[in-house]
Formats: C-alpha cells, sequence, structure tokens
C-alpha cells in the first residue's frame, strides 16, 4: 500500500482519482453487492487519506493569462493557457482555434493577426474536456462619428422654451461601455457639463448606433454659446488610458428674447427748469434688436414717436407729464415712463418742499417770502385764506391726513406767484401673500411654475418693489427676482399682483418660497424703508432616480465562499423601488429589492448584476460585473502596505496548513524555509525600491501571494503662479493658473485644490484635479492649471493651490496636505458710483448752497471737477426781479 500511495503523489490530481476509481472497480469485480458497497466505503476512506497525506490543494487546473483582454476590432490579440504539470491541451474558437496538442504540454499560446469576430469566446481545455478556462475578451471599435442635432431645427431659439437635443453616436462596440455627456460652451470658451447618460446594453457586443437626447431650456446669457456632446468609450482598466473620447460637431445658440429696458435717467420723476433742454435716451437688451415707441404728453395718446431718443429744447411748462417709452419686438414689449415736471423761477419758497405722510398722521409746511406780502394756502385740508396783512411766513397744518389726492398750493395776492408743497400720502399694506396661479402638488423637476405675490392694500404703488426670495434648507436666501411697476400717476391704495415663472431641480426640494413687499419712498421717507414678507410656500419636487451605487458601476471580484452584497440606492422622489436583474435568473426574471446578498458565493454566481431604481418619473439603471475567484491558498497580512519612502515595513505571510514556503523581493527577500511552517515573516529595516513587489511563494511555486506595497514621497515644495504675470488684473478677463508640485510620489494619488481666500480670512475652493498616472510609482514633477476670472470683490483678495497626498485608509490619517505660497489679487475694474443724496431728483431754495458728493467704487480714484456759474447767475436773476417788485408796489 505504501508503494501505492507514493504512484498517487506523483501523478496529476486529476489522474489520482481517475485511478481511484478504477482500483475500486478491480477489488468489487464479481462480488455480491453488500460486498462491492463495503469496498467501495473502505477504499473511499483509503483515498481520502491518502489525499491529505499528499497534501492536494485547490489550485486551478488551468490559467490562462492574461486572463482579460481588450482588442481593437482587426487588432491582433494573444494569450496563453498554461497548466502546473503538462498535459494535452487545446484552444476552441471562432478564430485561432487550436486542436489537442500531440504530446503533454505546460503552455499553449492562442494568437490572431486580425481579430474579427464580435462574439469570440475562446476557450482553453485539456484531453477529455475534465477542465475548461474561458479568456474574457472585449472587441471594441470607436464610433465612426458623433453628432449633435435637434430632434426639431429651431432657428432661432427662443428664451425659456425647452428643445430636445440629439446625440448620436454611429457603430460602436460595445455601445454598453459607451458613455455620452453633452456640454455648453460660453462665449469666453468655459465648458460647462449638462448631463452624462449611460445605457445598459452589455450583453449587445456588436456594434450599434446610440440615440442619447436631453431637453434643454436655453436663457438670454446663452445667447452666441455652442452646445456639444462627447462620446468616451471606458472599457476599464485593461483598455486604451485614457479612455477613447469622440467629441460632435458644435451646435451655435441663436436666441430670441424679449426686450427689457435700461432707462436713462431712470423709470422714476425727474424735475427741470424751464427753458432748459429735455433729453430722454431709452435702450433696451432684446434679441431681435427691438424698434422704439415714445407716447408724449402733450400729443394724442394714439400718436407714437418712432425713436430711441427724446429731446425737447426751450422746455415750457405745457411739456410737463409722463414720457413713457416702449421696445418692442416680435416677443414681447417692455415700458418705462418717466414723470417729467417742468418748474419756474422760485418767488415763494415751501419747507420742507416735499413731505412724505402716513395717511391719518399729521403734516406741517411752512411758505415763506422774501419780502413781507399777503399769501395764503389752497387745499382741500387745512387751507387758508389770504392773510389780512403781509407777512414773509405763513404755516399749513393738517392733524389729521386723510385726503390722498391732497395738493397744498401756496399763492400771493392776486395769484401772481403760487408754489405747490409735493406731498405724498402712503399706508403700509394690510397682507403680502404668494401663492402659485395653479396649484402644483407636488411640482416636477424642469417643469416651469406661475408664481403670484399679491399685495393688498398698499398706496402709493407706484414706489413698491417686489422681491421674490427662495430659502434652502439650511435658512440661507437667495434673491430671485425684483419687480416694479410703473404707476406714478395712481395716489389711491391698490392691490398689486406681481409674477414669476419658476423652474424647480431637484436641490430644491425641501426649501421654500416668499415674496417681500418693500415701499421705496426716498429720502424723506421712512428710513430703512418698510418691508413686509409674506407667507412661505414649501417646495416639494418629484423628480426621477439617480443611483448611488456600493462598490459602483463597474467590475469588482469576490473569492468564492465569501458574502457577496450590493447595495442600491438612489435620491429619487417619489422614494424609488428597486429591481435587480441577476446573472444566474431568466433574463425576464426580476428581484425586487433594494439590496442582494450572496452567502457562499460560488463561481456560477459570476456576471453583470443589474439595478433598477424606478418611479413614476423615470427609471436609472447600474450594473456591476462580479468576477468570483479561486479562493486563496496563502494569505499575506496585512495584504496592503503604505510606507515612506526610507521606513522600514513588515508584513506576514501564512498558510491553514504547514507548507515550505518563501519572500521573493528586492529587498528582505528569503528563499525556501527548511521545514514546513504556517507562517513566515518579510521585514525590510529601510525601503529604498520605488518598485518593490514582494511576492510570498510556496514549494515549486504551486502558489503564489504577492504583496500590494506603496511607497511614497512628500512633495518638496508646493508653489502657485501665473502663466504670464498680470498686473494689475481686470474684471472679466481670463487668467491661467500654474500650481507646480516638486517631487513627489506616487503622483497618481495626488489632489491639487485651487482656493481663493477673502479679505476677511474665509477661504473658498475653485476647483479640485488628480492626474490618472497609477502607473508612475517614482517621484515626478506636477503641474496643474486653473482658468480665473476676477470680479471686482476679488480686489484684496489671494489664490492659492493645496497639495493633498491620498493614500486611502492604510496610509497617513489625516492625508498630509502642503500649501503653496499665495498670490494677491489686484483687480482694476470700471467705476459705479454710489451717489448722495442718490440719483433721484431734488429741490433746493434759491440763494442756498448746493452741495453734491459722487463717489465711485473703483480701484483707482477718478478725478471729478465742476463749476457753480449756474448758482451766481441764479443769485443776480433774484435780486434784479426783487428790485423791479419793489418798485411797481411803490408806484401802486
Amino acid at each position: 500500500m505504501l508503494s501505492l500511495s507514493t504512484v498517487f503523489c506523483k501523478a496529476e490530481r486529476a489522474h489520482f482519482f481517475n485511478s481511484s476509481n478504477r482500483i475500486a472497480e478491480y477489488f468489487t469485480e464479481g462480488r455480491s453487492l453488500l460486498v462491492r458497497w463495503k469496498m467501495e466505503i473502505l477504499i473511499g476512506l483509503l483515498i481520502s487519506s491518502l489525499s491529505l497525506y499528499c497534501d492536494f490543494t485547490d489550485a486551478e487546473c488551468l490559467v490562462i493569462s492574461p486572463a482579460r483582454l481588450v482588442v481593437k476590432y482587426g487588432d491582433p490579440a494573444s494569450s496563453n493557457c498554461s497548466s502546473d504539470t503538462p498535459v494535452e491541451i487545446g484552444w476552441e474558437s471562432t478564430q485561432g482555434g487550436v486542436g489537442l496538442t500531440d504530446k503533454e504540454v505546460k503552455i499553449l499560446n492562442w494568437r490572431v493577426d486580425s481579430v474579427t469576430d464580435w462574439e469570440n469566446n475562446p476557450k482553453c481545455f485539456t484531453d477529455g474536456g475534465q477542465c475548461e478556462k474561458q479568456l474574457d475578451i472585449t472587441v471594441y471599435k470607436l464610433p465612426d462619428s458623433v453628432s449633435i442635432s435637434y430632434r426639431k431645427y429651431p432657428d432661432p431659439m427662443v428664451e425659456g422654451h425647452q428643445y430636445l437635443l440629439q446625440c448620436l453616436v454611429q457603430n460602436i462596440a460595445p455601445i454598453g461601455r459607451l458613455r455620452v455627456t453633452f456640454y455648453k460652451v460660453n462665449t469666453t470658451g468655459e465648458q460647462t457639463e449638462l448631463d452624462t447618460q449611460h445605457k445598459s446594453k452589455d450583453n449587445i457586443k456588436t456594434p450599434e448606433n446610440g440615440t442619447y437626447t436631453l431637453d434643454f431650456t436655453p436663457g438670454r446669457d446663452d445667447a452666441g454659446a455652442q452646445l456639444l456632446c462627447s462620446a468616451m468609450l471606458d472599457l476599464g482598466p485593461e483598455g486604451p488610458q485614457p479612455p477613447a473620447v469622440m467629441d460632435s460637431n458644435r451646435l451655435n445658440i441663436n436666441v430670441h428674447y424679449k426686450p427689457q429696458i435700461t432707462m436713462s435717467p431712470g423709470c422714476f420723476s425727474m424735475t427741470i427748469t424751464e427753458g432748459n433742454t429735455l433729453s430722454l435716451n431709452c435702450s433696451a437688451n432684446g434679441n431681435p434688436a427691438p424698434s422704439y415707441n415714445w407716447l408724449l404728453p402733450q400729443a394724442d395718446p394714439n400718436t407714437m414717436k418712432e425713436r430711441s431718443v427724446v429731446t425737447i429744447t426751450n422746455m415750457a411748462k405745457s411739456h410737463s407729464g409722463d414720457y413713457t417709452c416702449i421696445a418692442i419686438n416680435p416677443l414681447g414689449n417692455s415700458t418705462c415712463t418717466v414723470n417729467v415736471e417742468v418748474t419756474d423761477a422760485e418767488c415763494l419758497v415751501v419747507s420742507p418742499a416735499r413731505l412724505v405722510v402716513k395717511y391719518g398722521d399729521p403734516a406741517s409746511s411752512n411758505c415763506s417770502s422774501d419780502t413781507p406780502v399777503e399769501m395764503g394756502w389752497e387745499s382741500t385740508q387745512g387751507g387758508t385764506g389770504l392773510t389780512d396783512k403781509e407777512v414773509k411766513i405763513l404755516n399749513w397744518r393738517v392733524d389729521s391726513l386723510t385726503d390722498w389726492k391732497i395738493k397744498p398750493s401756496c399763492f400771493t395776492d392776486g395769484g401772481q406767484c403760487e408754489k405747490q408743497l409735493d406731498i405724498t400720502v402712503y399706508k403700509l399694506p394690510d397682507s403680502v401673500s404668494i401663492s402659485y396661479r395653479k396649484y402644483p402638488d407636488p411640482m416636477v423637476e424642469g417643469h416651469q411654475y406661475l408664481l403670484q405675490c399679491l399685495v393688498q392694500n398698499i398706496a402709493p404703488i407706484g414706489r413698491l418693489r417686489v422681491t421674490f426670495y427662495k430659502v434652502n434648507t439650511t435658512g440661507e436666501q437667495t434673491e430671485l427676482d425684483t419687480q416694479q411697476k410703473a404707476k406714478d400717476n395712481i395716489n389711491t391704495p391698490e392691490n398689486g399682483t406681481y409674477t414669476l415663472d419658476f423652474t424647480p431641480g431637484r436641490d430644491d426640494d425641501g426649501a421654500q418660497l416668499l415674496c417681500s413687499a418693500m415701499l421705496d419712498l426716498g429720502p424723506e421717507g421712512p428710513q430703512p424703508p418698510p418691508v413686509m414678507d409674506s407667507n412661505r410656500l414649501n417646495i416639494n419636487v418629484h423628480y426621477k432616480p439617480q443611483i448611488t451605487m456600493s462598490p459602483g458601476c463597474f467590475s469588482m471580484s469576490i473569492t468564492e465562499g465569501d458574502t457577496l452584497s450590493l447595495n442600491c440606492s438612489a435620491n429619487g422622489n417619489p422614494a424609488p423601488s428597486y429591481n435587480w436583474l441577476l446573472p444566474q435568473a431568466d433574463p425576464n426574471t426580476m428581484e425586487e429589492r433594494s439590496v442582494v446578498t450572496i452567502t457562499d458565493i460560488a463561481k456560477s454566481h459570476s456576471g453583470d448584476y443589474t439595478c433598477f431604481a424606478i418611479n413614476p418619473l423615470g427609471n436609472s439603471t447600474c450594473t456591476v460585473n462580479v468576477e468570483v475567484t479561486d479562493a486563496e491558498c496563502l494569505v499575506v497580512s496585512p495584504a496592503r502596505l503604505v510606507v515612506k519612502y526610507g521606513d522600514p515595513a513588515s508584513s506576514n505571510c501564512s498558510s491553514d496548513t504547514p507548507v515550505e514556503m518563501g519572500w521573493e523581493a528586492i529587498q528582505g527577500g528569503m528563499g525556501l524555509t527548511d521545514k514546513e511552517v504556517k507562517i513566515l515573516n518579510w521585514r525590510v529595516d529601510s525601503v529604498t525600491e520605488w518598485y518593490s513587489t514582494p511576492t510570498c511563494y510556496t514549494e515549486g511555486g504551486q502558489c503564489l501571494k504577492e504583496l500590494d506595497i506603496t511607497v511614497y514621497k512628500l512633495p518638496d515644495s508646493v508653489s502657485i503662479s501665473y502663466r504670464k504675470y498680470p498686473d494689475p488684473m481686470v474684471e472679466g478677463h481670463q487668467y491661467l493658473l500654474q500650481c507646480l508640485v516638486q517631487n513627489i510620489a506616487p503622483i497618481g494619488r495626488l489632489r491639487v485644490t485651487f482656493y481663493k481666500v477673502s479679505t476677511t480670512g474665509e477661504q473658498t475652493e475653485l476647483d479640485t484635479q488628480q492626474k490618472s498616472k497609477d502607473n508612475i510609482k517614482t517621484p515626478e514633477n506636477g503641474t496643474y492649471t486653473l482658468h480665473f476670472t476676477p470680479g471686482r470683490d476679488d480686489d484684496g483678495a489671494q489664490l492659492l493651490c493645496s497639495a493633498m497626498l491620498d493614500l486611502g485608509p492604510e496610509g497617513p490619517q489625516p492625508p498630509p496636505v502642503m500649501d503653496s505660497n499665495r498670490l494677491n489679487i489686484n483687480v482694476h475694474y470700471k467705476p459705479q458710483i454710489t451717489r448722495s443724496p442718490g440719483c433721484f431728483s431734488m429741490r433746493i431754495t434759491e440763494g442756498d448752497t448746493l452741495s453734491l458728493a459722487c463717489s465711485a467704487n473703483v480701484d483707482y480714484l477718478p478725478i471729478i471737477a465742476g463749476l457753480a456759474s449756474v448758482v451766481i447767475l441764479l443769485v443776480i436773476s433774484c435780486f434784479i426781479y426783487s428790485s423791479y417788485y419793489k418798485h411797481t408796489r411803490m408806484s401802486h
């Protein structure tokens, strides 16, 4: 029996068990059924003992290397099939197939000079088909073309309308690995990602055409921009690196939008002295370019002046009134009204000249003259007749002002001189409320809804400014729009309705909407202007699912016997339901759950696991390719090391049963042990080899296990600079920043972040970049760039870049970070005036001093100079008139 066991131990494992069957047949031939059973049990126990004695392992009978190939259609392909012991091997394949070898060999090559079969599944096999191993091969083809178009060509587009973009990728394989991204490129060349799409078609290997669509809603800021789509064929780590990308043609965006008036001096009231020249310039942003009409106060109400500028020389009082500009194009119109009051030289002075009074409150003003005269007040409230004697001053007073249209006027005997008090009677609103024109519950992402803000019983409504706000879940308030209606001729309380088109996104879910009513009555009114907020509308947004998948929509491997757990989660509202399409199930069978768990996983469980997240608005898919590998005969612990260059390193190799083992390594290697052991330590006092790959092995190389080791080095320096030094920068111009990280390893683990630091020290992240250089292990220099466009608020801030070496959970925690120097930002920008008392109208008494302070926010101080000769002329005129008046009174 000892010699028999020796024979078994020298045989291959497969031959060993075939021989055992023949032995059982020999010893039981011709025996009774009971004797045959007893002999088979006895021989089975004998074979089991011999199996333990010979220490057979569960190593693979055939090994294919490389196990996975990614090959371009028409290119050559090659792979080797090997066995630990010589056997008769063959390749079964539609291309490059090889029959069984005439003699036993350890390795057999499969080679094709030009792969032209899309469905090729080369399989290596042994004599009798006792062992088989399939080569995982992906044949790919880059697309013939990538094109973008509109489903229905719009020229031009209209602001706020929705258009269907279509990206056509022609003749690509495999289409299941294709990712299509839509981009918008603005006029400065800045590229913004709109959407990325991926179709789950892993079962299709032949070339296909792919059509991908996107709903696009242009705004006026998109005019002149371009649209494109980009096709990326991501074939995993075995495919081309970086993945092949092909861009489409570019679609020019021509957006038409209704006019929006920008008016000088503004849609307000103004005064002008009789005899001066009035010039009103009406301009508007619109596409097509708008035409202009003016409705003038002295013309027939239906008469229009078709020009953008109105100029009237030698203004007379008959020219007072409303001047309304109307900017028109085919998409709509915009109006702006300026109320012009023509005044003459003053013989009487009213002080204060303008009153802002709350309805029901008291009011008072004085009328004065340089010389004593008989004067009175004409008014619906507080009026007085002419004084009995000549006076220099006369007061007008009302204890409770209740006339909305009151216009108190001071006058002299015979009405030779009159002066009207400019009085505004106001009332705060009874209520401010926000609602939907048609209540949507819930909203749907990307749809448009009409908000309505109702301000009730307010006066004067022409001074009301309504602002719409969105408040997010953290309480941060964002202004959506501000509106004001030109109704300066309405003095009595009115209800005001203001509307806004609102298009929610998924990030708006849980936020709130409100509107705010501000009654801005100028410098004479309450300060700060009174504000009343509306109720708040809760935003409930429904949107289609978007899968966030662990471990990701890619490939993974798992050891036979372990537990597989795939958790499919998605952001969606309503909450999505989940279905799984499993590889071992019927293609039409769905598992209705979000988590797939398989204990004691076997090789038959290998394949694609596709999750579907579904709600009434749509669905999202994610496919994970799972490969089940053989259980390990050796275990390295820790399996992964992250070591600083020059530091010590150590790891243990262990086996469940005693074996002769060794470590093969450039540093710290050791030969096979003299006796069988269960554990063997590898240790180096100072790691100085960048490409070290220590491998633990057993006698005869039947089992190998490689230690995953990463050797790292922190950078010598990190610096930030401009590619071309600008001093100063100019607002709105684009500059190229450059971050240089010197002598770092491994550079593929480096993440560089650009920051802007405000004058208060607040740090804002601008961009984070990482380069895909996982194959480079030695120290390298890394250069990272960023286009930066400064604004006026950036003046005085600083720029820096930060280098983080993220080596995973086995590396230093937290990951080491090194900051660069800081660049000071000096921004030049055009002036923006901040004016006191404001860019409005004002009155001043003849003979007084006029002082106007003009200041501007600008990087360098503008020099402002002017002359006050007009004031001197007015004083002389007043003196001449006063002398004439005294002379005429003396003569009478």
